[in-house]
């Protein structure tokens, strides 16, 4: 894991980072260190999104959250919830909007979900009524993603890219620029 994350943020190459994932996975699961099979399983998920395996990366976040909830990880619950709700609204397939509007409404009672995941929380569900047709409900919801999301610059672009195209959706394109140069303006600095 940690020459994966090492990969991850020094030297960017998805195809070597899928490949260090799923090597320790395997360790992991040879040696029965369920703790950091969790932490691996997200690790291996994100790399078969990164680099367009949405299937894999599906199933390795099932099996993360069967794991959590074998082991009684409530922490890690939410956590993975989000990834799953991320990796749904990603696809934008017709059949998995019922699957995320269950996981938006079991993730907005659940305990203990910090201000950033709340934000993310937004975002997502802003992305899930953009794919339903609700476009002034998901402008209301990125909006509030972006206020929540300001410790966190790529969750709050991928809110920011929400509201444009939820404007976008109601024909205001001129709002929907001005969003873009602020969002482009917060970037830069």
């Amino acid at each position: 894991i940690g020459m994966l994350d090492y990969q991850r943020h020094s030297r960017p190459d998805p195809w070597k980072q899928l490949q260090l994932a799923k090597a320790a996975v395997a360790g992991f699961r040879e040696r029965g260190d369920w703790r950091s099979l969790v932490i691996g399983l997200d690790n291996l998920a994100q790399c078969y999104w990164e680099t367009g395996d949405s299937e894999p990366a599906e199933s390795a976040l099932r099996e993360r959250l069967a794991l959590i909830e074998r082991m009684k990880e409530p922490y890690s619950i939410p956590h993975v919830k989000l990834h799953r709700l991320w990796l749904l609204t990603s696809r934008a397939r017709p059949e998995d909007l019922g699957e995320g509007e269950q996981l938006v409404a079991e993730l907005r009672h659940a305990a203990g979900l910090s201000k950033g995941y709340h934000g993310w929380l937004l975002g997502l569900q802003a992305q899930l009524c953009l794919h339903k047709g609700q476009a002034e409900e998901a402008e209301r919801l990125a909006a509030e993603s972006i206020a929540s999301c300001s410790e966190a610059p790529f969750r709050r672009l991928a809110a920011v890219t929400t509201k444009i195209l939820a404007l976008l959706g109601q024909q205001r394109s001129a709002e929907a620029r001005a969003e873009a140069e602020a969002g482009l303006a917060d970037l830069a600095r």
